[in-house]
């Protein structure tokens, strides 16, 4: 027996309900799959790589394996940073002395205090490439207040002198800034210009 002709008319309806609903899903989807990236939702993503590594803090010195860690989460978010690899050069590479004075019992708490002083890791990677410069960092960090150099160094007058000096014995401008990044901070105000201009 036939259904009532009215029941007939709510199946009718009811089923085109579902097939415009289905619809205009299909047409606003591709909307939200290319919703526009933002530089904030960049930031979000780098801290948010940072809470995979093991007793890292802001300001802690980042290693190219990690950067580039960032690169591979950007692309997953569909952005492929412009020149990776020159950006990533800046970074000093994982296998730098730096990293094994760092590590050693003492390292982690001096690095921690270097961070605080503005150009701090310049001042010190400027003091590892000096003629005995590694001896030098490895008495810092040992020392109870190894830390004041390098402030001395990134902050004074006297200091900025004294760099004149151990500049000229190992043919370097001492007191200008490296050019390197070392710190996620540093990451991200040099991923900005790139990401403007995409």
């Amino acid at each position: 027996m036939p259904a009532p002709k009215y029941i007939r008319w709510q199946i009718t309806v009811w089923l085109l309900g579902i097939a415009g609903g289905l619809l205009f899903h299909q047409q606003i989807s591709p909307c939200h799959a290319e919703e526009r990236l933002t530089f904030e939702q960049i930031i979000f993503e780098t801290q948010r790589v940072t809470t995979r590594w093991q007793d890292y803090e802001p300001g802690d010195l980042i290693r190219q394996s990690q950067a580039q860690e960032f690169i591979q989460a950007y692309r997953a978010l569909g952005w492929d940073v412009p020149d990776a690899e020159t950006l990533l050069a800046k970074v000093p590479a994982d296998g730098e002395y730096l990293f094994d004075l760092l590590a050693t019992r003492g390292g982690k708490p001096f690095m921690r205090e270097i961070a605080t002083i503005p150009s701090g890791y310049d001042k010190l990677d400027r003091l590892l490439q000096l003629p005995d410069g590694k001896q030098l960092v490895k008495q810092l960090i040992n020392a109870r207040d190894g830390n004041k150099l390098i402030a001395y160094l990134a902050s004074t007058k006297g200091g900025k002198n004294l760099g004149k000096m151990l500049g000229a014995a190992a043919d370097v401008d001492f007191n200008a800034p490296t050019g390197r990044i070392y710190t996620v901070r540093a990451f991200i105000q040099e991923l900005q210009p790139l990401f403007i201009s995409k």
